[in-house]
C-alpha cells in the first residue's frame, strides 16, 4: 500500500496496525508478569506490569527448558504414557464441532490468522526489509518457516507434559513458569530467566519502536511536513510513552480471558481480517483502488467491533471466535472488490508491488540460471512436505 498515491489508505492501514501492535504489547507485558509473579508472589499483577513497562519504555526511549521438561516427562512414564493420559482426541488437529478450543470448522480461521500474522506483522516485515536483496529475503522467509516447525517440540509437548505432571494448574498460562521453577536447577534457572527477560525486552522495544515509527512517519509527518527531525523524534518518544501507558492499563484485563493464547487469537479474530483482505486482494488484483482500501479498513473495523460487542460482550450470539475471521474476511473482500469496481480507476499503481503470471515466469527464468541449491522454491517443496508429514501424524 505504500506504493499507492493515496496517503489516506496508508494512514488507515498504519492506524489499524498501530492498534494491533498495542494489543500485542499488552500481551507481552502480561506474559512477563505471569512468570515474574512466581518470583515475586507478594507483588500484584499491576505492579509487575508497571515495572516491566517502565524498564522497557525507558530503554526504548533512551531453548534449554524444553529438553529438561521432555526428559522429565519421559522419566515419568515415557511418550506413550504422556499421550495416553490426554483426553480422547486431545492431540489431534481435527477436533469435533463442540470443541471449545479449535473445532474443525474453525481451521479456516486459524489459517487466516496465521497468514495475517506472518505476512503483515511489523516484526516480520521489518526484518525481511533488512535483507541485501530480494533473493536473500526469500531464503530468509523459507528459513523462518522451517524454524516454526520445532514449535511442536518446544511448546506443545511441554504443555502436554505439564498436564501429566501438574494436572491441577488453575490456568494454562502458569504452565511455563511452573515447569521452569520446579524442574530447572538453580544455575540453569538463572540462565533461562535471563534469556526470558532479554527476549521480553527485545519484543517490547521492537514493538514500541514500530508503533512510534508508524505514527510519526505516516501520520504526523504527513499532517506537518515541515517539522524538524528533532521534533519528530520528540513526538515519537511521546507516542512510545502513550502506547506503553495504554498497554499497561489494558494488560491486567487479559487475566479475564481463558488464556493468553486465546486472548491474542480472539482479539486478532475481530481486528485482522480487513487488513488481510486489503493486503491479499491489493497484491493479486491490479484493479483494487486506494480509496476502496481505505473504506474497506473503516467498514471492516466497524463490522468487527459490532461482532465483538454482539458476540463477546452482550452474548446475543454464541459464535466460536475462530468462525469470525472468515466472516470478516469475506465481508471485507466484498466491500473492497465492489468499491473498486464502481469507483474511479487507479492508473498509477506500481506494478512492482503486484504479483502477476508474467513476473512469475521472469523469476523462473532467473532461477534456472542459478545452481539448484540456491532455488528457494526447492526448499519450499521440502517445507510443504514436512508440514504434510506433521499434519498426517497429528490428524
Amino acid at each position: 500500500m505504500d506504493s499507492r498515491p493515496d496517503p489516506g489508505s496508508d494512514s488507515a492501514y498504519d492506524g489499524t496496525r498501530s492498534r494491533e501492535v498495542t494489543v500485542e504489547t499488552a500481551g507481552t507485558l502480561y506474559a512477563g508478569a505471569v512468570l515474574l509473579r512466581v518470583l515475586l508472589p507478594g507483588w500484584s499483577l499491576w505492579h509487575v506490569i508497571a515495572v516491566l513497562a517502565g524498564v522497557a519504555g525507558l530503554y526504548t526511549v533512551t531453548g534449554g527448558l524444553a529438553a529438561v521438561i521432555i526428559t522429565d516427562a519421559v522419566q515419568a512414564g515415557g511418550w506413550k504414557a504422556m499421550i495416553s493420559s490426554q483426553p480422547s482426541g486431545y492431540v489431534s488437529l481435527i477436533r469435533p464441532l463442540d470443541d471449545p478450543s479449535v473445532p474443525w470448522l474453525g481451521l479456516p480461521g486459524v489459517v487466516l490468522l496465521s497468514v495475517f500474522y506472518f505476512t503483515t506483522n511489523q516484526f516480520m516485515t521489518q526484518r525481511l526489509l533488512s535483507a541485501k536483496n530480494a533473493q536473500e529475503g526469500q531464503k530468509g522467509l523459507v528459513l523462518a518457516a522451517f524454524l516454526k516447525l520445532p514449535v511442536l517440540i518446544t511448546m506443545v509437548i511441554p504443555g502436554l507434559a505439564a498436564r501429566v505432571i501438574y494436572p491441577d494448574l488453575p490456568r494454562p498460562d502458569l504452565v511455563y513458569p511452573t515447569l521452569m521453577f520446579d524442574l530447572l536447577p538453580p544455575g540453569m534457572l538463572g540462565i533461562v530467566l535471563a534469556g526470558f527477560i532479554a527476549a521480553l525486552m527485545s519484543q517490547l522495544d521492537s514493538t514500541l519502536n514500530a508503533v512510534s515509527t508508524l505514527i510519526t512517519m505516516d501520520f504526523v509527518r504527513m499532517v506537518c511536513p515541515l517539522l524538524s527531525t528533532s521534533k519528530l523524534r520528540l513526538i515519537g518518544q511521546g507516542v512510545t510513552v502513550l502506547v506503553m501507558v495504554v498497554a499497561v492499563a489494558w494488560a491486567p484485563q487479559i487475566q479475564h480471558f481463558p488464556s493468553l493464547f486465546q486472548y491474542l487469537q480472539r482479539i486478532m479474530s475481530y481486528t485482522s481480517p480487513p487488513i488481510l483482505a486489503v493486503y491479499l486482494i491489493g497484491f493479486f488484483w491490479s484493479s483494487a483502488t486506494p480509496f476502496a482500501a481505505s473504506l474497506t479498513l473503516l467498514f471492516g473495523t466497524l463490522f468487527g467491533i459490532t461482532l465483538f460487542l454482539v458476540n463477546e460482550i452482550f452474548h446475543l450470539t454464541h459464535l466460536h471466535f475462530l468462525y469470525i475471521p472468515p466472516i470478516l474476511f469475506i465481508f471485507s473482500s466484498v466491500v473492497l472488490i465492489s468499491l473498486s469496481i464502481i469507483g474511479k480507476k487507479d492508473t498509477q499503481r506500481d506494478r512492482i508491488t503486484l504479483w502477476s503470471l508474467e513476473s512469475c515466469k521472469e523469476e523462473t527464468l532467473l532461477l534456472r540460471q542459478a545452481p539448484i541449491w540456491q532455488n528457494y522454491r526447492l526448499y519450499c517443496c521440502f517445507l510443504v512436505l514436512a508440514i504434510a508429514v506433521i499434519v498426517g501424524v497429528f490428524w
